[in-house]
């Protein structure tokens, strides 16, 4: 089975150890980040994370859909520099 890989498209993995923590964090690396981000977070300074074009961190909520039932959870996002996003939740 051939796999297509392009270095274009966005990747997402876990850099949190396995088990228990006070803390999970998520990377999320490629392009156009910020609008597949624009699905499930909600920022608390939406001019700011709109207007953002280099590493800083954003305070919001990140909307799980679990079957019927919506889940709000705080976050700190941290953009990075070349579409890096760091995501971690408390």
């Amino acid at each position: 089975m051939k796999m297509d890989i392009s270095v274009d498209q966005p990747i997402a993995a876990l850099a949190s150890p396995p088990g228990g923590a006070a803390r999970g964090i998520v990377r999320i690396s490629g392009n156009g980040i910020r609008e597949i981000l624009s699905d499930w977070f909600i920022p608390q300074k939406e001019s700011q994370w709109l207007s953002t074009k280099r590493a800083e961190a954003h305070t919001g909520s990140l909307i799980l859909n679990s079957g019927c039932r919506q889940l709000s959870v705080p976050v700190h996002l941290l953009f990075g520099q070349i579409g890096e996003v760091i995501l971690v939740s408390h």
